[in-house]
């Protein structure tokens, strides 16, 4: 059986410069924060960052939120995906060169950067 949880999330209208864009967070967790240019794409964002919380701590619902008129209080259902494996597999990748200097430079690991960036186009899949 899959289990659900639900968790609470504030959608925030911006506008900044006659563009709207929205902020989603949920409350009590500060470090998980997602942005779009539509609601829909701030709230399909937060639930990837939710989706894939390793440590998920109790969910802590109140009977008044404070919000303010610019926003919303969304009740968002997910199901946790499973962790991820924490195993590494040796593959070999080319870069440019110059690309390879600058990364050396500035002592940037260009695993974790390739690892981040697949784990990004996994979750748009």
């Amino acid at each position: 059986m899959t289990t659900r949880q639900v968790w609470p999330v504030i959608i925030a209208a911006l506008v900044q410069e006659g563009r709207t864009s929205f902020r989603a967070t949920v409350p009590g967790l500060p470090d998980v924060v997602a942005q779009g240019q539509t609601f829909g794409e701030a709230l399909q964002k937060i639930r990837q960052a939710v989706t894939r919380l390793t440590v998920t701590p109790p969910v802590e619902f109140q009977q008044d939120w404070p919000l303010a008129s610019n926003e919303q209080l969304v009740a968002l259902v997910v199901t946790p995906q499973p962790a991820l494996p924490t195993k590494g597999v040796r593959r070999n990748i080319s870069i440019p060169s110059d690309l390879d200097d600058w990364a050396r430079l500035n002592r940037i690991n260009v695993s974790r950067v390739t690892t981040n960036a697949l784990r990004q186009l996994q979750a748009l899949n």
